[in-house]
């Protein structure tokens, strides 16, 4: 596991901005406190995308004839490590105004931990880490924007007061906030299928680093995939996904989602279209169905992984 420390006041060379209009942090003088922030992934933070549900996806309807023979059940896959390689640390006072802010990345590649050294005078402060993979994220106010694709993000908030007196070190948990939305094939590619597209009407893209929600508009994203010789391997079929930020309140969905197998001149061979497509904080909406080939079965399956043992299911039909 890898771990790499956040200097924000001397530099070690280790770290370097992710962007170059980062604001500079205050110079250090005779009235302030030296602070730690220690800072991890939330202890039951499981991977997207990589742990398979209690016996795998739904079966095909099928007819017994003869008593089943038990089989053991198959062990769950072991997750690959959930990680980030940029963090946002940013400082506003209790009038929401910004005091510093840094855009900081592990030169060294991803990471599951951190430390944070800073100083600071005595008083009230309000501060934010998110912690990403994306190049590019801009920060405007409160709002923390990315410019494309949306990656895995962990959040922390915290009212902080600061005295004079002994340095002070805290440890605190990222939890994640995005959601994930996937795409899960029951057929295997077909020679004629060259890519895939996932076209959606908008997802959530910006962040508020004060409520801890997306903000409310979305913007437009296209998900293209261009299928591998591995990806045609019989039970190799890749899972099409991609992440959110959610809004506040209880009932959240994307508007809708156009599904296509194209073929070499990029004309859908099977087209799909899902609508209110269900959202939530540290969840999976998982579909799956037949997505490559025209198949009487037209079906889809919905998961929402609620808890990671749990699940809701629906039956999506044309």
């Amino acid at each position: 596991m890898k771990k790499f420390l956040f200097l924000c006041l001397a530099s070690a060379g280790l770290l370097s901005a992710c962007s170059s209009d980062s604001e500079s942090l205050e110079v250090i003088d005779e009235g302030t406190v030296s602070v730690r922030f220690y800072l991890e992934l939330q202890p039951d933070v499981v991977p997207f995308g990589t742990r398979v549900m209690p016996g795998g996806l739904p079966a095909e309807p099928s007819v017994v004839e003869e008593p089943p023979v038990s089989e053991p059940e198959e062990p769950i896959e072991e997750p690959a490590e959930s990680m980030f390689s940029c963090l946002e640390y940013v400082v506003f006072d209790q009038d929401d105004r910004i005091i510093k802010h840094q855009q900081l990345k592990s030169e060294e590649g991803n990471t599951t931990e951190m430390m944070v050294a800073d100083e600071f005078s005595p008083g009230v402060y309000q501060i934010c880490f998110l912690a990403h993979s994306t190049s590019g994220v801009q920060l405007e106010g409160n709002n923390l924007t990315f410019p494309g694709q949306v990656s895995e993000c962990f959040y922390f908030f915290d009212n902080f007061e600061v005295e004079i007196g002994n340095d002070i070190e805290r440890s605190f948990a990222l939890e994640r906030v995005v959601s994930r939305v996937e795409f899960v094939s029951k057929d295997d590619v077909p020679d004629n299928i060259t890519s895939f597209k996932v076209e959606t009407s908008g997802i959530y893209k910006t962040f508020d680093l004060l409520n801890g929600y997306a903000a409310k508009e979305t913007s437009a994203f296209t998900l293209m995939h261009v299928f591998t010789d591995d990806d045609r391997e019989l039970g190799n079929a890749p899972v099409h996904a991609f992440y959110t930020f959610v809004p506040e309140g209880e009932e959240n969905s994307l508007t809708k989602a156009t599904l296509q197998a194209l073929d070499a001149e990029e004309e859908p061979v099977r087209e799909k279209e899902i609508t209110d497509i269900p959202i939530y904080p540290n969840r999976i909406t998982r579909y799956s169905g037949i997505l490559y080939t025209n198949a009487t079965d037209a079906s889809f399956n919905l998961v929402i992984n609620t808890d990671w043992g749990e699940a809701i299911e629906e039956d999506i039909k044309d």
